[in-house]
C-alpha cells in the first residue's frame, strides 16, 4: 500500500506587493490611513454585535488586527491589547504550514489557538482571514476571542487541576475552519464537540467570521476606488513611520538600565510557595531590550508561552510609550529584543500548563513591562508627566457554574474585577474603577444583565474604601462585591488569583500599594431573613448577617450554598509619591467621599480632621512631623551611616526619578535626594543603600488583610526606603524576608 501524500495547494501563500513605480500622495495616505483604522474597528463592532457571550459583548474580552499581506500588525484595536499584538506570530504561521499543504485561497479563514504556537492561552481563539487582490494575499484581517469554554479538565478552561498540557483544552494549529466562503461542517462538529457550552461557541465563531466578512467587504470597497498599490504602500508607511517615530522618542529619553519583578503566591493545588518573575529592561539609543531571564523554572499552571511573553511586554510600548504613534504592533516589535530562558514561567516549553495563562503570568509580564517602562520614563524630564503607577496588578477570577432553577446549565467568568482602579498618575490621582488601562475599552457587565443570566443576587457592587494606593497622588479605587444564590441552592465557584497574600500593585517615587484581592465567604447567613423584612445588608460581616467567616482557597475550588454570601475585593492600583506630601484638603475630600477611612489618613497620610471633617491644620502638621522624625530615628542604613549634603553649586546632569537627582561635583556624580540633597550613592550604585530602611509585615498597613489566613511558607515582606535628611519616602519594595537590597535602576548620564 503506497504512502500518503499532502496534497499540492492550489494557492500558495503569494503576497501583493506594490508595482516599483506606484506612488501615494500624502492626503491619500491620510485619507486610508483612517480609513483602514475604521475598518478594523468594524471588525470589533461586528463581534459584539453578534456574540451571544457578555465576556465579549459586553466586557470585550477580544481585539482584532489588520495587517499587510506578510501578516505585520498594522492596526490593533482598543481592547485586550494582547490580543490583537499577538496576531502576527498566528498569521505567519498559517502562511508558512497552511500556505504549503491545504492551501490558501480566497473565501478562506483559519482558526487557530494554540499557545505554543503563539496564542495566549487556550480559550483566546483567533479567526484569521486573507484578503485577495487577484490570486494574491494583499491584507489579513483577524480577531482573537476569549471563549467561555473550548473543553479541558476543568469548567471553563483554566484548567488549574491539570498537571500536564495534555489535561488543558485542545490546542489546535491553524486549521481552515471556512473553505473559499463555506463553513467546514467536519471542523466545527470536532471543535464544538469539546466545549461545555457548544452553543455559545458556534455563535463567538460566527461573530469572529462576520467580523472578517464586513472586513472584506470594506477592503474591497476601498479596492474599487483607490486601486491596491494605493492600500500596499499605505501599510508600508504606517509601518515605517511608526518605526520611525519610535525610534525618535526614545533617542530623548537617556539610557540605562531598569529592573523590577513580580512574586506569585502559589503555583498550584497544595503549593505554600512564593515564585519569582523578574524583567530587567535595557535602554540603548533607539532599542529596547526586554530580559527575563532569572525567572523560575516553569512550574503549576502559571506558565505563559513566549508569544505570550512578547505579547504582554507590548502593552506598555504601545499605550503608554507610543500612545499617541499608530498602534502598528509590528512596527513597535522592530525597535525590541527579547532575551528569555526557555522551560521558565514566562517562557514555557511543552508539556507545560498554559491554560491559566492569561490570569497570573499574562498580568505578572504586563506588571513588569508596565512598572519598567515606566520607570525608564521617569528619568526624562520630558516624558515624566506620561507616568502612572501600577495599575490593577492582577485579575480576580470568579468562574461560577452549575444548574438555574429550570434545571438548565449555566456558566461564565464574572467579570466585575474589570472595574479595577487606574495607577496614580506623576501629577494627579489615579482613576476609580476606571478599569485596565491594558484593556482600554473594556467594561464590565451590566450588574441587572448578571442578574438576569444567572442565578446570582447582588447585595453590593461599589467602591472599596482604601483600595487606591495611597501616595501623594492616590491610586483609583477598585470594587468590592457581595452575592448571594438566587432561587438554587447552590453555585460552584473556581477561583485564580495572584496577589492575595501581598499586594502586587506597587506605587512609584514613595508611593505605597494599594489592597489585595480577597476572597470571603460568609456560611449560614441569614440574609434571607433580612431581605424578606425589607432589609438589604451591606456589610457581609458576621455581626451584620449571622453566620461565621470562611477563607476559601485562591486558586481552587468551593460550593456557595442558598444561605452563603460571598464576598470579593478586588486587586488595585498604586500610589505615587510620598503620602505625607499629599495636600491635606484632598485626603479629607478623600474620607468626605468614602474613598479613605480616618484611620489611613491619620496613620498614613498623617491628616486629623476635626469631627466636621475639616482639616485641622495644627494637628497634621505635628502628626506629619512627629511621622517624618521616626522615620529619621528609626531603620538602619545599608551603607553604614547617612550620606553628607551636596553643595547648591553641585550640577544636576540626570535624574532617576523627580525625587532622586544625578548631581555632579568635584568630577564625581553622586545620587541624592532632590529636596535636601542628601548624597545616597555614587552614580550607577543602588541609591537604597544609602536610604533608610523600613521593613515590616505587608499588613502593618491597616488596609491590608491579614496574609497569614493562609498556610504560607513564605510572607512577603514591606521595605520602605527613606532619605536620612528630610525624611522623605523615595521607594517601597515587597520582598522576601532576608534577601538582598533590590537594585532596581541605573541611568546612563551623557557627557558633553
Amino acid at each position: 500500500m503506497s504512502t500518503p501524500t499532502i496534497a499540492a495547494p492550489e494557492t500558495g501563500p503569494r503576497i501583493y506587493s506594490a508595482g516599483d513605480d506606484a506612488a501615494l500622495d500624502p492626503i491619500t495616505y491620510e485619507i486610508l490611513r483612517h480609513r483602514l483604522w475604521e475598518i478594523n474597528s468594524e471588525q470589533a463592532v461586528t463581534i459584539m454585535k453578534v456574540s451571544p457571550s457578555p465576556v465579549a459583548s459586553e466586557a470585550q474580552d477580544f481585539n482584532v488586527s489588520l495587517a499587510d499581506g506578510n501578516g505585520e500588525v498594522c492596526y490593533v484595536g482598543p481592547y485586550v491589547q494582547f490580543h490583537g499584538v499577538i496576531m502576527d506570530l498566528l498569521i505567519k504561521r498559517t502562511i508558512e504550514t497552511r500556505g504549503r499543504d491545504v492551501g490558501i485561497n480566497p473565501g478562506d479563514m483559519f482558526l487557530t489557538n494554540d499557545p505554543y504556537a503563539g496564542a495566549a492561552h487556550h480559550n483566546d481563539v483567533a479567526v484569521l482571514a486573507p484578503f485577495f487582490h487577484e490570486g494574491e494575499i494583499l491584507a489579513w484581517t483577524g480577531s482573537m476571542l476569549h471563549n467561555i469554554d473550548i473543553g479541558g479538565i476543568n469548567v471553563g478552561g483554566f484548567c488549574i487541576d491539570a498537571t500536564d498540557t495534555f489535561a488543558e483544552p485542545i490546542a489546535i494549529p491553524p486549521m481552515k475552519v471556512v473553505d473559499r466562503g463555506t463553513i467546514r461542517g467536519d471542523f466545527e462538529e470536532v471543535y464544538l464537540r469539546q466545549s461545555r457550552t457548544p452553543e455559545m461557541l458556534a455563535l463567538d465563531l460566527r461573530a469572529q467570521i462576520a467580523a472578517n466578512t464586513v472586513a472584506h467587504r470594506r477592503l474591497q470597497e476601498v479596492v474599487e476606488r483607490y486601486g491596491p498599490d494605493a492600500i500596499a504602500l499605505t501599510f508600508a508607511r504606517t509601518l515605517d513611520e511608526t518605526e520611525q517615530g519610535m525610534r525618535e522618542r526614545l533617542l530623548t529619553i537617556p539610557d540605562g538600565e531598569w529592573r523590577s519583578r513580580e512574586f506569585i503566591d502559589k503555583a498550584m493545588d497544595g503549593d505554600r510557595n512564593v515564585w519569582l518573575a523578574q524583567c530587567t529592561l535595557r535602554k540603548e539609543g533607539d532599542a529596547l531590550t526586554f530580559d527575563v531571564r532569572g525567572s523560575d523554572p516553569q512550574i503549576g499552571h502559571i506558565n505563559l508561552t513566549r508569544g505570550g511573553l512578547r505579547a504582554g511586554l507590548m502593552f506598555p510600548i504601545i499605550q503608554i510609550l507610543g500612545w499617541d504613534l499608530p498602534w502598528a504592533s509590528s512596527a513597535m516589535l522592530r525597535c525590541i529584543t527579547i532575551e528569555s530562558t526557555p522551560g521558565t514561567i514566562l517562557d514555557a516549553t511543552p508539556p507545560a500548563c498554559v491554560s491559566a495563562a492569561t490570569l497570573p503570568a499574562m498580568f505578572v509580564v504586563q506588571n513588569l513591562a508596565q512598572q519598567s517602562v515606566c520607570m525608564m520614563l521617569s528619568a526624562s524630564e520630558q516624558w515624566e508627566r506620561e507616568v502612572i503607577a501600577q495599575d490593577s496588578g492582577s485579575w480576580t477570577m470568579m468562574m461560577i457554574h452549575g444548574e438555574n432553577k429550570d434545571g438548565n446549565p449555566y456558566q461564565t467568568m464574572l467579570m466585575d474585577p474589570i472595574a479595577g482602579g487606574v495607577g496614580a498618575r506623576s501629577w494627579k490621582d489615579g482613576v476609580n474603577t476606571g478599569g485596565f488601562i491594558h484593556s482600554p475599552s473594556a467594561r464590565m457587565v451590566d450588574l441587572e444583565l448578571n442578574e438576569q443570566l444567572y442565578p446570582i443576587l447582588y447585595l453590593f457592587r461599589r467602591e472599596a474604601i482604601d483600595s487606591g494606593g495611597p501616595g501623594e497622588y492616590r491610586g483609583g479605587s477598585a470594587l468590592e462585591i457581595a452575592l448571594v444564590p438566587y432561587d438554587v441552592e447552590r453555585i460552584n465557584y473556581q477561583t485564580l488569583a495572584y496577589g492575595v497574600t501581598y499586594p502586587n500593585n506597587i506605587g512609584l517615587m514613595g508611593g505605597l500599594p494599594g489592597s489585595a484581592i480577597e476572597y470571603r465567604i460568609t456560611r449560614g447567613a441569614e440574609v434571607a431573613e433580612q431581605l424578606a423584612a425589607g432589609e438589604l445588608p451591606q456589610d457581609t460581616d458576621p455581626s451584620v448577617v449571622g453566620g461565621e467567616i470562611e477563607y476559601p482557597d485562591f486558586r481552587g475550588h468551593f460550593v456557595q450554598a442558598r444561605d452563603d454570601v460571598f464576598f470579593s475585593s478586588f486587586t488595585s492600583s498604586g500610589g505615587y509619591g510620598d503620602p505625607l506630601d499629599r495636600d491635606p484638603e484632598a485626603v479629607a475630600r478623600d474620607v468626605e467621599s468614602g474613598r479613605v477611612s480616618r484611620r489611613v489618613a491619620e496613620e498614613i497620610h498623617g491628616v486629623l480632621l476635626d469631627e466636621a471633617g475639616e482639616v485641622d491644620s495644627d494637628a497634621t502638621a505635628a502628626s506629619r512631623a512627629r511621622q517624618l522624625s521616626a522615620r529619621r530615628d528609626e531603620g538602619s542604613i545599608a551603607a553604614g551611616e547617612a550620606g553628607s549634603k551636596i553643595e547648591e553649586s553641585a550640577e544636576k546632569v540626570g535624574q532617576i526619578n523627580s525625587a532622586l537627582w544625578i548631581l555632579s561635583a568635584a568630577g564625581r556624580e553622586t545620587i541624592a535626594c532632590s529636596r535636601c540633597r542628601t548624597e545616597l550613592a555614587a552614580s550607577g550604585e543602588s541609591y537604597k543603600q544609602g536610604c533608610l530602611e523600613h521593613v515590616a509585615p505587608i499588613d502593618s498597613l491597616s488596609y491590608q488583610p491579614d496574609p497569614k489566613r493562609y498556610e504560607m511558607n513564605v510572607y512577603l515582606e514591606l521595605r520602605r526606603y527613606c532619605c536620612p535628611g528630610c525624611g522623605r519616602q523615595l521607594c517601597v519594595d515587597i520582598a522576601r524576608p532576608g534577601e538582598p537590597l533590590f537594585h532596581d535602576v541605573d541611568v546612563t548620564v551623557e557627557h558633553g
